[in-house]
């Protein structure tokens, strides 16, 4: 079960959906980790590119080299249930969500937000 404590002081980030354009969301998040200094590992994950921002980038998250605490998914919605089945099959502690488009935006929206809500829990109990 994972750990609080590996999404709000991880050791090592994997962003899935990287981007070395700050214009896509994935390239924000690349952009924010490494101008504020994380510390930690960062991971990026594209298929399409084998660097981002300077940094050896994998095309799934099954390839990154592990452990990974959490996983921040810059994904469009449909795609994000198949990323976080991945990381749960990767082993990756806990997943973040940065993605827009499930029960906000409607009925489509809300048929994909049990899928990404249900597929694991977090909980602190101090052992991760």
């Amino acid at each position: 079960m994972p750990c609080l404590r590996n999404i709000l002081n991880p050791l090592s980030v994997a962003v899935i959906g990287a981007s070395d354009s700050v214009v896509k969301f994935g390239g924000r998040v690349m952009s924010f980790l490494i101008k504020h200094g994380f510390s930690g590992q960062i991971v990026p994950i594209n298929p399409a590119s084998e660097q981002i921002c300077g940094l050896k980038a994998y095309a799934a998250i099954g390839a990154a080299p592990g452990p990974i605490d959490v996983a921040l998914i810059a994904l469009p919605a449909r795609a994000v249930p198949a990323a976080i089945r991945e990381c749960g099959e990767a082993g990756v502690r806990g997943c973040v969500i940065l993605s827009a488009d499930f029960a906000e935006a409607g009925d489509e929206g809300a048929t994909r937000q049990p899928v990404a809500s249900g597929a694991g829990s977090v909980r602190d109990d101090g052992d991760g």
